[in-house]
C-alpha cells in the first residue's frame, strides 16, 4: 500500500473563517489579520493491491490537476 499527499497549498484563517492563499515565499504571516494560523491543506491518494482512493480533505482547489499529474506518474 502507498498513501501519497497531494498538497493544495498553504492558506491563512482568521476569525472570519476564510481561507486565504498564502505563498510562503513571498508573504508575510505578521502581514495577515491578527490571530491568523497558517495550514498547508493536503487531500491524500491510497493505493492498495485492488483500488486508488482519494480521500479529499482538503478544499477542493487544486484536486483536479493534482490527479491529472498523478495519473501521468502512475
Amino acid at each position: 500500500m502507498k498513501i501519497l499527499p497531494l498538497s493544495e497549498g498553504a492558506f491563512t484563517i482568521d476569525a472570519t473563517k476564510v481561507f486565504v492563499p498564502f505563498n510562503t515565499n513571498k508573504d508575510d504571516l505578521q502581514q495577515r489579520p491578527l490571530g491568523s494560523l497558517l495550514v498547508e491543506i493536503q487531500p491524500f491518494v491510497i493505493i492498495t493491491s485492488k483500488d486508488v482512493l482519494l480521500l479529499d480533505t482538503g478544499l477542493g482547489f487544486n484536486v483536479r490537476m493534482a490527479l491529472y499529474r498523478f495519473t501521468r506518474i502512475y
